[in-house]
């Protein structure tokens, strides 16, 4: 019969309670006639301290070992409780330190902290805070950790490209390339490149500098090229990486844009003696065509040049087997060109070369799948078959496993006599099949590849 009461769903208590001690509570409800039976029990502690003395601190920022970027950082923490009459003493060193003197720490009469003086870059510093009433201090909150952002093997600090990046178009003429550093930047200058995007970077001592987080460059960019660049910081003894490379397109306004090659490239190698070429442009074109340019030499020597495209996309035909090289550039209404777009470059092995070795006037008057020449062979053959009814065939090569490893043809023959020449520069040596199909027909033999 010992109890207090409400009228409402809530009770404040009206005396504080003791810090650190651990309370529980029930409640029951009653119509003034009967009694409902007890809630079940809850339990809660207040907030402790040193005996009935000042509250200790929790850290709230940073902890968990974050990095922080800001240099130098402030630290903050919290009580929950009334904090009136309070003031605090701060430890920080590096985590790899011991701390200090009991009595060694700095002050302040807030939440927080900042730090006076920057850290270093790349190192774990670790914090703690206790509270005080100028007579009685609490214990120190729990230790709480940082990493100040890193930098190269403890030199300048990696710049971040901010813009432009991901290749916008430009309209200012000449733009101004921007960065950030993320991390305190005194003592630091910069090294930045900027290149057509086609082209290879410069030697590595080649740059512009600036003193500050900008660049303008000095002179006036090609309209419709696209362009790429990077920065490093130095403090004039190290120098930081590269930054990532960032890309933008200058306006085409009326100059044709540079086309930028899309596909085949980097010696891919194509199943077909007729690939499609493709490209495409880094920014919205004035009205222009396009003259591709394609050579089985690097240097593109004697090579066939095809005016007058409109479309984006060219398909070659009859390719014999080897490596190709192709370029492709714009050209506007009055005749101007751009600049040719970066190489690009592909592989005719599996259907190339198909000859048709037929005597005039003279057809096959049956099918036949001829034995390869040289066999064993590296890494080229020859593979001839005769086709007596037109139609459309297919003459594939398979593993000792019955897997298929490449299409040598298949497509719409005349009658005739044919001849692959086949290169097997990216199979390994062994024995192999090959089949043709196709007209209700099938004829399959071996061949041994030998490297």
């Amino acid at each position: 019969n010992v109890f207090v009461t409400s009228s409402s769903l809530s009770y404040v208590i009206p005396a504080g309670l003791t810090a650190g001690v651990q309370y529980c509570w029930r409640v029951r409800s009653t119509n003034g006639t009967q009694k409902s039976n007890w809630s079940t029990t809850a339990y809660f502690t207040m907030v402790g301290n040193t005996a009935g003395g000042p509250v200790i601190p929790t850290a709230s920022w940073p902890v968990g070992n974050p990095t922080i970027y800001t240099n130098p950082p402030t630290l903050n923490w919290y009580l929950g409780v009334d904090a009136t009459g309070l003031s605090y003493e701060i430890q920080y060193v590096v985590a790899s330190d011991s701390w200090p003197a009991d009595n060694v720490f700095v002050t302040s009469s807030s939440l927080s902290y900042e730090i006076p003086a920057g850290l270093t870059a790349g190192v774990q510093y670790c914090w703690r805070v206790r509270s005080t009433n100028g007579t009685q201090k609490s214990n120190w909150s729990t230790t709480a950790y940082f990493t100040m952002v890193g930098n190269t093997a403890g030199g300048p600090v990696i710049p971040t490209a901010s813009w432009p990046v991901g290749n916008p178009t430009i309209y200012t003429n000449p733009p101004t390339l921007n960065w950030y550093l993320g991390a305190d930047g005194t003592g630091l200058s910069y090294e930045i490149q900027y290149v057509v995007a086609s082209d290879s970077w410069p030697a590595d001592n080649v740059f512009v500098t600036s003193s500050s987080l900008s660049y303008v460059i000095p002179a006036g960019l090609t309209a419709g090229v696209q362009y790429c660049w990077r920065v490093r910081s130095t403090n004039g003894v190290q120098k930081s990486n590269w930054s990532t490379t960032a890309y933008f397109t200058m306006v085409g306004n009326v100059v044709p844009v540079q086309p930028i090659a899309g596909s085949p490239l980097n010696s891919v190698v194509v199943n077909s003696d007729s690939p499609e070429l493709y490209w495409y442009l880094p920014t919205a074109p004035s009205e222009q065509k396009y003259q591709l340019s394609y050579s089985n030499t690097s240097d593109m020597t004697d090579a066939v040049v095809i005016s007058g495209i409109n479309a984006m996309s060219y398909k070659l035909n009859d390719l014999d087997g080897g490596t190709y090289y192709w370029a492709v550039k714009s050209q506007n209404s009055d005749g101007i060109f751009s600049l040719e777009s970066k190489q690009g470059s592909f592989v005719v092995e599996s259907t190339t070369d198909i000859k048709d070795n037929t005597t005039k006037n003279v057809i096959p008057d049956k099918f036949n799948l001829h034995q390869n020449f040289p066999n064993p062979f590296n890494p080229t053959t020859k593979i001839g078959f005769d086709i007596a009814r037109e139609g459309n065939y297919s003459l594939k090569l398979f593993n000792v496993l019955g897997q298929e490893v490449a299409v040598l043809a298949n497509k719409y023959f005349s009658p005739g006599t044919y001849v692959i020449n086949f290169n097997a520069q990216n199979l390994i040596s062994g024995i192999y099949f090959y089949q043709l199909t196709g007209e209700n027909v099938s004829f399959i033999k071996k061949m041994i590849l030998a490297k």
